[in-house]
């Protein structure tokens, strides 16, 4: 399914809360055929818009999550650095950025500032992971 293909499994494996999906395999294997910047931008795009469900978990169920110590040192981290510490959680290969993602709903962090930095932190993560996967699976290390 190509870019499509690409774009509609990561925006499925950032959807899931808690349980981590490692669609970053997925990009990583297409890059050997396909475009590795544009197989990024399309696949940071489907993974950052999957993100908006812990966001919006966050927005909704507060009181559900006050009393977790894990959500405390996620939201002061993002209440202290903002859209910067999404962007950085959204890079770093983090099986738990759903968290980040809770906490900024939780702040009533801007929706637009939200998923900038998460597309941002995203985008260049895929971008990297398919010019792995391009240059290991064709042969040039």
């Amino acid at each position: 399914m190509g870019y499509l293909g690409a774009f509609i499994i990561s925006l499925i494996g950032s959807a899931t809360i808690i349980v981590p999906v490692p669609s970053w395999t997925v990009v990583f294997l297409m890059a050997k055929v396909l475009d590795p910047v544009l197989l990024g931008i399309v696949a940071g795009l489907g993974s950052a818009i999957g993100e908006l469900t812990g966001y919006y978990l966050g927005k909704g169920g507060t009181q559900l999550l006050d009393n977790k110590k894990y959500i405390k040192k996620y939201t002061k981290y993002v209440n202290q650095y903002g859209a910067y510490a999404i962007f950085v959680l959204a890079f770093v290969p983090n099986p738990v950025f759903d968290i980040a993602g809770i906490s900024a709903g939780a702040m009533n962090m801007k929706l637009w500032k939200f998923l900038l930095a998460c597309m941002l932190g995203k985008i260049l993560r895929y971008i990297i992971f398919a010019y792995f996967g391009f240059y290991i699976l064709n042969g040039f290390f």
